[in-house]
């Protein structure tokens, strides 16, 4: 049976005990219902290991965001430890969110990320030894990469307040304790977690952008509910193109009419001064058309090129 990455006497919680002889565990106390429970899931017995088992599968384990790890390398940093600590994310601007949802864990978009509280039974020492052992060996790696991620969120007292604050701890824990408690798994190998926690924080704009051509898919998760974003998106778009040739028309239209007029004696130097800055907005205006996609090819190489860098590193 695998050992947890931690040793028990920094454990956080102890509901739960280690039985050596029965090889199993117990709650030191039932609740008020008369239930053995999983720490901080009142309506789950550990009796029941099969319902444990499968909440852990719910809780823990992201199998479809599993499947994008082959893009993961377009929308993030290609590394685990690219985790920016929870009072740099106020320095970023960024609203913490709270999704029980594993697959949105550190996924970011705008001036949001999303994070999913600490449960209690992660923090239990007999916990992980009974449910956490190689014969789970999907949640184990769940469990280990989700656990990391903390490592690198709660780094100063700061950091540690606004977990408190936003509840993404218990409130019972101490700095100290929780420090001494995810140092274990600080230096936890990629190797020996899912896919998903060999990066870090993912950008979700992007991975809803890229899933539509890996995996035929309009989005990962939805952001926005309401229509009018989606036609706001497409309008200013429609509006700059119609501007752009707008302007070109016009342009085109003065050349055409300054040549009708010939060679008037007395309108020369207009109908030259016309002739000319029409076709300067005109070069303008396909200036205008082509400059905003090559920004946008430079940004994208720039970060392909950063990306595959930090990939070969």
């Amino acid at each position: 049976m695998a050992e947890p990455p931690f040793c028990q006497a920094v454990e956080l919680n102890n509901e739960l005990s280690w039985m050596p002889s029965k090889n199993s565990l117990q709650a030191t106390e039932t609740n008020r219902f008369g239930i053995n429970c999983v720490p901080s899931q009142p309506l789950i017995s550990i009796d029941d290991v099969q319902a444990t088992l499968q909440f852990l599968g719910r809780d823990l384990l992201h199998h479809r965001l599993n499947t994008l790890f082959p893009i993961f390398w377009l929308v993030s940093t290609p590394q685990s430890s690219h985790i920016s600590p929870l009072h740099h994310q106020a320095i970023r601007g960024r609203e913490i969110v709270i999704t029980e949802d594993p697959g949105l864990h550190l996924l970011w978009y705008n001036d949001k990320i999303y994070i999913k509280p600490l449960p209690q039974y992660l923090t239990n020492y007999a916990f992980w030894k009974y449910f956490l052992s190689e014969t789970t060996p999907d949640l184990r790696k769940a469990a280990l990469g989700y656990v990391r991620s903390y490592s690198y969120l709660v780094l100063h007292q700061s950091d540690f307040d606004i977990a408190v604050e936003k509840k993404l701890i218990s409130g019972t824990m101490d700095f100290a304790g929780l420090l001494y408690f995810l140092r274990s798994f600080r230096d936890i190998n990629d190797d020996a977690v899912t896919p998903r926690y060999q990066y870090g924080e993912l950008r979700l704009n992007r991975l809803n952008f890229f899933s539509r051509f890996y995996r035929f898919e309009l989005f990962y998760h939805e952001v926005h509910w309401r229509y009018d974003y989606y036609f706001a998106q497409i309008v200013a778009p429609i509006v700059v193109v119609f501007a752009t040739v707008s302007v070109a028309l016009a342009a085109m239209q003065v050349v055409l009419a300054a040549e009708q007029l010939g060679h008037t004696p007395t309108w020369t130097v207009f109908i030259s001064t016309s002739q000319w800055f029409s076709v300067i907005c005109l070069f303008l205006a396909a200036a205008c058309i082509v400059f905003f996609p090559v920004i946008l090819c430079i940004f994208l190489a720039r970060e392909l090129a950063y990306a595959l860098l930090k990939m070969h590193s």
